[in-house]
């Protein structure tokens, strides 16, 4: 089943706090980092302005998380993968990029999803545990972590990790944009609560593709709630006209089309 729509809808962006109360509190954290990718792509499709991430190998979780990674003192990241999401990707491929080690505890299955088979590519250590639920996958990961001191747990959905916040607002700055109106997929509502921050004066909207948005994690987007369970691919007749995974980024664009404004930003996180 799908259909996310137990929204809490309170207008709180949880990252706009007292540590950090603006854009440039952000900036400060991370002044001496040089993104080593290029500034994201805007292209036009069917007259809507996309960020397009997907030209990016593993996408916008690698601009994300290269600071953090890059300034890890511990040998291995620690990570509760689902069998769908680019984190793990994302994970992975940086590991290999500064020489760490990357452990993803992923759920059994049948089979081997793409996502986790890219990260098994990028030479993950695959822990495979039957669970029912991800609460028990977590504690797995927290007592791997505890067995191994020199390792470091990445909560689920990458959350509460400023230098992320803070990369993506700088990222996002540096396109030198002042787009009126931005659209995303929202899981954890990491990206979009950074653009937020980023370009303060633009309207917002998230399609909830995996979950109900809970307390501080919409900040002032309009919600959209795509019907499908997250696992699920959109269909056909509703992809965009350019790479995107199917079962996140994907299922924004049947509601870009029939409720964006021309000329709206839409931020692509990945292809596929």
């Amino acid at each position: 089943m799908g259909g996310y729509t137990e929204h809490t809808l309170d207008g709180v962006n949880k990252d706009i706090n007292t540590d950090f109360p603006d854009a440039q509190s952000y900036l400060d954290l991370v002044s001496d980092w040089v993104s080593a990718y290029p500034i994201p792509k805007v292209i036009e499709h069917e007259g809507f302005n996309v960020i397009r991430e997907d030209l990016l190998e593993v996408g916008t979780k690698a601009r994300a998380l290269d600071y953090r990674m890059a300034n890890m003192k511990q040998s291995e990241c620690v990570y509760v993968q689902p069998r769908y999401g680019y984190a793990g990707i994302a994970l992975s491929w940086l590991a290999n990029k500064h020489d760490k080690k990357c452990v993803l505890f992923v759920p059994e299955s049948k089979e081997i999803t793409p996502h986790i088979q890219r990260c098994i590519d990028y030479g993950a250590e695959i822990h495979f545990r039957k669970i029912y639920g991800m609460n028990g996958l977590r504690k797995y990961a927290r007592e791997y972590c505890e067995a191994n001191t020199d390792s470091y747990y990445f909560q689920p959905g990458l959350r509460n990790e400023p230098t992320i916040t803070a990369c993506l607002i700088k990222t996002a700055i540096s396109m030198n944009i002042k787009p009126k109106e931005v659209w995303s997929v929202v899981s954890t509502g990491v990206l979009q609560r950074a653009l937020q921050i980023a370009w303060p004066d633009a309207d917002f909207h998230a399609v909830a593709v995996a979950r109900n948005m809970k307390p501080g994690e919409l900040g002032k987007a309009n919600i959209h709630s795509h019907p499908m369970a997250f696992a699920q691919y959109e269909k056909d007749i509703h992809l965009p006209p350019f790479p995107s995974a199917p079962n996140y980024d994907a299922k924004a664009w049947r509601f870009v089309r029939e409720h964006a404004s021309p000329g709206a930003y839409f931020w692509n996180v990945a292809g596929y």
